[in-house]
């Protein structure tokens, strides 16, 4: 698949805004026990979205029928001149390490892989356009109607942290959506869009910052972007 353009302008603009927050206003709304929240991530790049997308119906913490599950997002877009529906479900997730890209055994956090094989279950369900409210009828008559899953990722690097942490984590993530087949977006939030990874630790990415836990203390910001088309009907 082709990832088009609406998808790549609104994660490339979701980043050139962390940038902008942090390289060049040097502001940053969190401190160092807290990070870069999951909803940040789901917030600006649906934003960005529906920025170029004027018509595109956005919802976010978007609850399943017959579940006690959510989906953090849901981009549903109609382009009325082909008759045709792009429908993108968001998952979104903090990679700590690289048990938040593939977990090992029960642990009790989440992970990736987990939200990818929840989204891979709802569409091996028949009828399942009709478990997301609304869904089905805002698809009906459709000529075409296409369903992409996107998961977000973000990953913070730490001064402080072992050396193969940082490493382990891009790792993780690259074999993931290699694994899968999915395609991969890339924001080095301070060298720029598509830029490899940065692995030096020689100088803050946010310089400023208080005293104990208001300090916030990340060398780097990694935004991905891994998406995959699920059905077509």
């Amino acid at each position: 698949m082709e990832i088009n353009d609406s998808i790549e302008e609104a994660f490339k603009s979701m980043g050139d805004i962390y940038h902008n927050m942090l390289c060049d206003k040097q502001i940053a709304l969190t401190r160092d026990n807290i990070g870069f929240t999951e909803r940040n991530l789901t917030f600006y790049f649906c934003s960005e979205y529906r920025g170029k997308n004027k018509d595109a119906i956005i919802w976010q913490e978007l609850p399943i029928f017959d579940s006690h599950q959510h989906l953090d997002s849901i981009v549903m877009d109609k382009d009325e001149k082909n008759d045709t529906i792009d429908i993108y479900y968001i998952e979104a997730k903090r990679i700590y390490n690289k048990n938040y890209v593939i977990r090992p055994g029960s642990n009790s956090h989440g992970s990736l892989d987990d939200d990818h094989k929840r989204l891979r279950g709802l569409f091996s369900e028949e009828q399942f356009v009709k478990k997301i409210p609304g869904l089905y009828d805002f698809q009906k008559g459709c000529t075409t109607v296409r369903h992409h899953i996107v998961l977000l990722a973000s990953l913070e690097h730490k001064p402080k942290e072992k050396p193969n942490t940082y490493s382990d984590r891009v790792n993780a993530i690259h074999d993931f959506a290699k694994d899968r087949g999915m395609q991969m977006l890339h924001y080095n939030v301070k060298d720029g869009y598509g830029i490899a990874e940065n692995y030096s630790k020689d100088e803050l990415m946010y310089p400023h910052g208080g005293n104990g836990q208001e300090t916030l203390s990340f060398v780097n910001l990694d935004l991905y972007l891994m998406i995959e088309d699920v059905k077509h009907c």
